[in-house]
C-alpha cells in the first residue's frame, strides 16, 4: 500500500506543480487546503482497494519446500500469495504494473517536460527583452 500511495503523491505533487508553474491563475482557484485533503483520501482509499487482493490472499507458507517434503522442520515461513486462479494473477500484476508504474510515469513524463518547456521559453524570452533592452539603450548614448 506504502508504494502506491508513494507513486501517486509524488503524482499528484507534480500535477499539482504543473499547475502552478504553467497556469497560476487558473490553479488559485482549486489549489486550497481542502483540496489537498481531498486528494489525500482518494489517494490513500484508492491505494488500499488496489493493495486488498494481495491482503486477502496472502498465506503464511514454509520457505524451503525440499527440507519440509523431508520432514525436517525448518521453522522458517515466508508471507505469499495464493491466487485461485493463474489467469487472475497475472491480470492482477498486470493492472499493478500499468497503475503503478506505467501510467504515473506517463503523467510524471508529461508534466515536468511541459514545465521545463514553460521555463526554457521563459529564459528565452527575458534574453530576448534583455537583449533588446541593451540595444535600444547603446542607441541612445551615441
Amino acid at each position: 500500500c506504502s508504494v502506491a500511495v508513494s507513486v501517486w503523491t509524488l503524482v499528484a505533487i507534480s500535477v499539482e506543480r504543473y499547475y502552478a508553474i504553467c497556469h497560476p491563475l487558473k490553479s488559485l482557484r482549486w489549489q486550497t487546503l481542502s483540496h489537498a485533503y481531498k486528494t489525500i483520501v482518494i489517494i490513500w482509499v484508492v491505494s488500499l482497494l488496489l493493495m486488498l487482493p494481495i491482503a486477502l490472499l496472502s498465506e503464511l507458507k514454509p520457505t524451503n519446500q525440499a527440507l519440509q517434503l523431508a520432514f525436517i522442520p525448518t521453522g522458517h515461513h515466508k508471507c505469499r500469495e495464493s491466487w485461485p486462479n493463474i489467469d487472475y494473477e497475472r491480470a492482477y500484476n498486470l493492472l499493478l504494473d500499468a497503475v503503478l508504474l506505467v501510467l504515473p510515469l506517463a503523467v510524471l513524463s508529461a508534466t515536468y517536460s511541459l514545465i521545463t518547456r514553460i521555463l526554457y521559453q521563459g529564459m528565452l524570452d527575458e534574453q530576448t527583452h534583455c537583449v533588446r533592452n541593451d540595444v535600444k539603450g547603446k542607441g541612445m548614448d551615441d
